[in-house]
């Protein structure tokens, strides 16, 4: 396999250095006399292993007694390589006769198949330099158009010419002239073609791109996986077979499953069987390209539901953005290597998950909802729900934020440091988890306060991390003094995480409008309580606001940006714990908020 990729690309780079030296008149033909049989002869024998599965009859009508020809020996063979490697290549079945006669001092050479033709109007171009029969996205076939133009230029070197006879759907047949050899029937005799044979200058134009660029000496990182690999299932959807074992090679390395499809048309076929997680799809297939696939698997699998990565040679910015219109949720130019490849694919995997555990805790929520309109609190429903949905707020805002900034920076094609946004996100959807938890629990009446013994310094960089978003989207600055070595809390994490949050969010909505924008957190040991300072240093609150701050649906925002319900929250919650929340507020200068908690016993 890798033989015969490095042979195709070498083939491709000889064609586009003999194009240069053509263009620059610098190709030299050494003539002598060929033996026109012999080279035709090689040619087949090299070219029929390449083409086994397909049902072509190779004949070769050429006779020992045809005269030589003068010419180049190793360019006659390139000719005949390049004419011969495209009748095999748009022929699926029939035959590929080559046969020769003898005109005046010329020999003509056919070469015939039973293929797909080509239209008039493509065969007043077909010679030109990089010019394909078919140039779509959807093509049938691979190229670069130069095999055609280089072989009428070497025919022209040796004299002669070249033209084309053909019909769509029946065949085609190119036709060249070489000039007869002046030599004698006793140089046919002596050995005139050279016993090698320049296999790598003459296989086929149709290379395909690498797809991973190996690194030699490196395991794949353990940190790259997911949780179990083999509970995911990756369907590679490519035409190119070596582009297919590749990738499937270097995924099942690391423990994923995977199937693979030729085309397009296949992919969608499996798709309904296979219930895969990530499906990498080539752009460029025949029959269905990778953007009409992506687009067809669009209609009835969200890019959250199943993520779609694009691989492709396509590199212009008019092709990434063709492939995000029809769906795809990233894009990798090949080559790539395999590390970004199993980055790239174990944070889509990631973030899906994510994105599915969301979506379920909602459910959730509905299901809650309707717990509690069934149950005996009708009068409490209201203030419920609100506090429900003021308490996901946070870690939902946080979630939003960060998959805006993940697609913003994979459009800008900007790099994203993939484990410290899954971290974020996974954080974030825990804490989802754990309200939606205690808040189903506190329905049901089977919670009365999970006391705990808490680390009052954890729990706050525990906020921290969650507020941190919101103080950076104000351009705020965070001073942080925490006190050593203090004594432990009694109480429920989640509850008093809570309280820090909103103190926290409150502090950076009062800070929009200042100059000065500096968030404190303190925390202390006083007697037997262990107390928690926040500050800010926003518009502070009017007397008559300050009268009514834990009072429930009171609120100084937009009904866009509060529901009046956090503060009220927060001092039931720190009642409920037997501490204290006080604050000291003044216009224009700022707020600050104390919450005495008690040590454990």
């Amino acid at each position: 396999m890798i033989i015969n990729s490095a042979s195709r690309l070498n083939s491709l780079v000889n064609d586009i250095l003999d194009f240069s030296k053509l263009q620059k008149r610098q190709l030299e033909i050494q003539h002598k006399p060929v033996d026109l049989f012999q080279v035709t002869e090689n040619s087949l024998a090299l070219l029929k292993p390449l083409h086994r599965e397909k049902p072509i009859d190779l004949q070769n009508e050429l006779t020992k007694d045809l005269p030589l020809v003068d010419g180049d020996e190793d360019r006659i063979q390139q000719i005949l390589f390049n004419l011969l490697g495209n009748a095999l290549k748009f022929t699926e079945s029939g035959e590929v006769r080559l046969s020769a006669v003898v005109q005046d001092s010329w020999v003509e050479v056919a070469v015939a198949d039973t293929g797909i033709g080509i239209t008039q109007d493509k065969q007043e171009r077909i010679f030109d330099a990089f010019e394909q029969g078919d140039a779509s996205t959807e093509r049938t076939h691979g190229g670069t158009g130069l095999g055609l133009s280089v072989a009428k230029q070497l025919i022209e070197l040796h004299g002669g010419r070249i033209w084309l006879e053909s019909v769509v759907g029946q065949g085609s047949v190119f036709r060249f002239t070489l000039p007869c050899s002046s030599a004698s029937e006793q140089e046919r005799k002596e050995p005139v073609v050279s016993k090698k044979t320049n296999t790598t200058k003459a296989l086929p134009v149709a290379a395909a791109a690498p797809v991973v660029e190996e690194e030699r000496g490196s395991e794949p990182n353990v940190d790259l996986l997911v949780d179990d690999p083999s509970e995911v299932t990756i369907l590679v959807v490519d035409d190119e077979p070596i582009n297919r074992q590749v990738l499937r090679n270097q995924l099942e390395m690391v423990g994923y499953r995977v199937e693979v499809a030729i085309d397009g048309l296949q992919g969608l076929k499996l798709l309904e069987k296979l219930n895969p997680q990530v499906i990498l799809l080539d752009v460029m297939m025949p029959r269905l390209s990778g953007y009409q696939t992506c687009y067809r698997i669009r209609q009835k699998y969200s890019a959250s539901e199943l993520p779609i990565i694009l691989l492709t040679a396509k590199d212009q910015p008019e092709d990434t953005v063709r492939g995000f219109q029809h769906g795809a949720n990233d894009y990798l130019t090949k080559p790539f290597s395999r590390e970004e490849l199993l980055i790239r694919v174990r944070f889509h995997l990631k973030l899906s998950k994510a994105t599915s555990e969301v979506y379920r805790m909602m459910d959730d929520l509905r299901g809650m909802q309707n717990q509690l309109i069934q149950s005996a609190k009708l009068a409490a429903v209201g203030e419920m729900t609100s506090g429900i949905a003021h308490e996901l707020k946070t870690p939902l805002a946080g979630i939003s934020t960060i998959l805006s900034g993940v697609e913003l920076a994979r459009k800008l094609h900007q790099e994203i440091d993939m484990d410290a946004t899954c971290s974020r996100v996974s954080l974030l959807v825990k804490r989802c988890s754990a309200i939606i938890e205690h808040m189903r629990n506190y329905s049901r009446r089977t919670e009365e306060t999970h006391s705990q013994t808490q680390i009052i310094n954890q729990l706050l960089k525990n906020t921290l991390l969650l507020v941190e978003p919101q103080l950076k989207r104000i351009g705020g600055k965070l001073e942080l003094n925490l006190g050593h070595d203090l004594p432990f809390v009694r109480g429920n994490d989640i509850q008093l995480e809570q309280v820090f949050i909103n103190l926290c969010n409150n502090a950076c909505d009062a800070m929009e409008q200042s100059k000065e924008r500096i968030l404190t957190i303190q925390s202390m040991a006083e007697g037997d309580a262990v107390v928690v300072r926040v500050s800010d240093t926003g518009t502070g609150m009017r007397p008559e606001v300050q009268e009514r701050v834990f009072e429930s649906f009171f609120t100084t925002k937009s009904s866009a940006k509060g529901t009046g319900l956090g503060m009220s929250i927060s001092q039931n919650i720190i009642e409920q714990h037997k501490g204290q929340i006080r604050f000291n507020s003044e216009l224009g200068r700022g707020t600050t908020f104390e919450i005495y908690l008690p040590v454990a016993s």
